[in-house]
């Protein structure tokens, strides 16, 4: 049987400081991201929006995001005005570090980011961010499999299902994610980038390995070592120079 999504309980468990005081859940969208865009004037900073169907989700340059219903997360966040330096390539990698923080912590799993904003587990993506913005106004949307099955997945993917062996009711997973998620943006603004930093050292899947980005239309390679405040990925090429890759102009890392 498959549980229904509630606001009521998503919300029983939280204590909102900055996200999570109003929560939206819609039968069927193109993508939750253009819900949120399309109804400005009527959402609150902090609102979260989830979707049951969602036609259109999409990732990173504008690639499918495969949102079989009810067995994954589509959701988005109306995210609330924060002022910081690199504000939005921030915002993307602390949601993605949160994400992987909740799936190590409450699931006992070995989550880590894959850089740019991928969540894995054992090298498949569980999960993934994407942020955009229209003038000042900035959409989070977060996608999560829960208890998706093989034939629900794209290859390369996994669901919380398939790495604990259990059905996972996704009022309980969303609810935890906002706790830690509001949490995260509160530290976020005491401590700014070094908070990020701090969470990357500890799940980032590339620190230490050996890396090679596909950057506009050529490739880099080198041994990942650290990240700027831009979160530019920073590596070491094989003649002991430090090289920057940004986000924006990375196509994919390996």
């Amino acid at each position: 049987m498959v549980e229904k999504l509630r606001p009521e309980l998503i919300k029983q468990s939280l204590n909102p400081k900055i996200i999570g005081s109003n929560i939206v859940i819609v039968d069927k969208v193109s993508s939750t991201q253009d819900f949120v865009f399309q109804n400005l004037n009527r959402l609150e900073k902090g609102t979260v929006v989830i979707a049951l169907i969602q036609e259109k989700g999409r990732g990173r340059l504008g690639r499918l995001w495969y949102s079989p219903p009810d067995v994954g997360i589509y959701m988005s966040i109306l995210f609330p005005d924060i002022q910081i330096p690199e504000r939005n390539s921030q915002i993307s990698l602390l949601t993605s570090l949160t994400l992987a923080k909740l799936l190590t912590e409450k699931y006992h799993l070995d989550a880590k980011i894959r850089w740019p904003n991928d969540v894995i587990v054992d090298s498949y993506k569980i999960g993934g961010i994407l942020v955009e913005q229209k003038e000042n106004v900035v959409v989070v949307g977060i996608g999560v499999n829960v208890n998706n099955n093989v034939s629900q997945l794209p290859e390369g993917a996994s669901s919380l299902y398939l790495v604990t062996g259990k059905i996972h009711d996704r009022n309980i997973v969303i609810a935890r994610f906002l706790k830690e998620y509001d949490f995260s943006i509160l530290q976020w603004k005491k401590e700014g980038f070094n908070y990020i930093r701090r969470l990357w050292l500890q799940y980032s899947s590339l620190k230490g390995q050996l890396v090679k980005a596909e950057v506009d239309s050529h490739f880099v390679e080198g041994i990942a070592e650290d990240l700027d405040d831009d979160c530019s990925l920073i590596i070491r090429n094989s003649h002991g120079y430090l090289l920057k890759i940004h986000v924006s102009n990375v196509i994919r890392v390996r």
